[in-house]
Formats: C-alpha cells, structure tokens, sequence
C-alpha cells in the first residue's frame, strides 16, 4: 500500500468518500442485517454511515493502519459498533456476516480478485459482498507524476512508479469471477466531478489518498523539492476557480449476493 499518505488531507476528503460510500451501500439489498464488516475502514466516518442504514446489525470495521483506526475509534459504540487493527488479507470475523463491504481498500491488494472466494466464505447463505475502487489509471494526476520521475532531475533517484490503480481489474473480469462464483452481479462505474476547496486542492487530494512509496527513496529535501515541483504542475492542469477546484473521479462499482 501507498505509504507517503497524510491524516489531516485524508480527513479533508470526507464529503467525497462519503458520497462514494453511500452511492455503494444503496445497491445492497439487505433489509435487516445482523453482522455487517467494513473492510479497509480508515478513520471511520464511512463506517459509522452503516449505523443510519442498519441500526440494529452489529458493526465491524477493520483496518491495517494504526492511525486510521486511532481516529475511528471515536465512533465506536459498544455492542454495535467496533474497531479492528487487522489485514484484511486475512481478516476473519467472530460470526458469518450478512453484507460485507469496501470502499477504496482493495485497489491496493495486490491479486484481490483472488480473495473473493475466502471473503465469500465469511457470509451467511444470500449474504452480500460489495466493494468499490477508484478506476483513474492514467488520468493527468497520475500521469504528470510519472513524467516527473523520469525527468533528469528525478529519474535515477525515483525509478519507475507503480499505482495501486494497476492492480484495479477490468469490470467484466470482476463480474466473470464473481458470476463464476454462483452470486448475482451488478457492476457499474460513475464519474464524480468533485469540488475541492482552497489551495493546491488536488495536490492535497493526492497527500491525503497516498502518494507512492517510490517517493520516499528522496533525502527529507528533495522530496519537499519534488513535491513543490508536483503541485505547481498540478495548478496549471488543475485550475482555481472562484467556486474551487473540479477535480473529476472515476469509480468502479461492484455488488454481488452470494448464492441462498
């Protein structure tokens, strides 16, 4: 996973994951669940969301990232909404779930399609399994950064660079593995057109969801060197405007209900 990621940016994309979050729990048809997980929970304000849809299931949300899971803990309610430090590789509940869902977590496992066998496993019969990732390969944030690494300035120090979104399948191969699976299928991809306010909104986008850890080969200096160097790339492509910065987001949806 991304290493060069900040809290305080993370913090600040909220309303945007929020949106993204909702959008994917409204495809789940599940009217009364009792165990629900979310896998790849961050800091929690996504999370506590499946406390308003299903208030009387029991609420789980797991996470690798100490200071994630530092900040969601202060929504923990005890009895129906808890936190856990866990790779969710691996992780395993106390009790077969009804809906488990992520939300721009498994884009950063490598092979995850891999796993949907074994999460699968961890559902009660017609239970839910429903995730989404970011499908931006390639757009002008990406790519400005790669060109800057192979600069001569940059190139023998950085290498080449390698995005989570790479490990992002195509949406059919999702839905072939899925329907190879037994479950029903919908897969959908949406493309949000974000306001960011403030300064270098997207510059602070890109701290807050994690830059790559090829970055953190550069002396304290050059780093805060290339960075500089990055955000003013991103004003010119990215312009301020008086109502802030649009930044457009593409998102891949998937939803699928286990075989009864």
């Amino acid at each position: 996973m991304a290493d060069l990621w900040e809290l305080e940016c993370y913090l600040a994309t909220g309303e945007q994951r929020r949106q993204t979050f909702a959008d994917l729990v409204s495809r789940i048809r599940a009217p009364a669940p009792e165990a629900v997980a979310d896998l790849g929970c961050g800091p929690g304000d996504c999370t506590v969301y499946l406390r308003e849809c299903w208030p009387f299931a029991r609420i789980t949300g797991v996470d690798q990232s100490p200071q994630m899971l530092a900040a969601a803990r202060r929504y923990a309610v005890p009895g129906k909404l808890g936190f856990q430090l866990a790779d969710v590789r691996s992780w395993r509940p106390a009790e077969p779930l009804d809906v488990l869902v992520s939300s721009a977590a498994l884009q950063c496992v490598v092979r995850h399609t891999e796993l949907f066998e074994r999460y699968l496993g961890l559902l009660k019969p017609a239970g839910w399994f429903a995730f989404q990732v970011p499908a931006d390969s390639g757009v002008p944030r990406q790519s400005l950064l790669s060109k800057l690494c192979a600069a001569p300035r940059w190139h023998e120090r950085i290498g080449p660079l390698v995005y989570p979104t790479k490990w992002v399948a195509d949406p059919e191969e999702y839905r072939r593995v899925l329907l190879g699976l037994g479950c029903r299928v919908t897969v959908w991809e949406t493309v949000y057109r974000h306001v960011l306010p403030g300064a270098d909104a997207v510059f602070r986008w890109m701290r807050g969801t994690g830059l790559p850890r090829e970055l953190a080969r550069l002396p304290a200096d050059e780093r805060r060197e290339f960075l500089t160097e990055y955000a003013g790339l991103l004003r010119q492509t990215y312009p301020r405007q008086e109502f802030g910065t649009v930044l457009p987001y593409r998102s891949l949806f998937v939803v699928a209900q286990k075989p009864g």
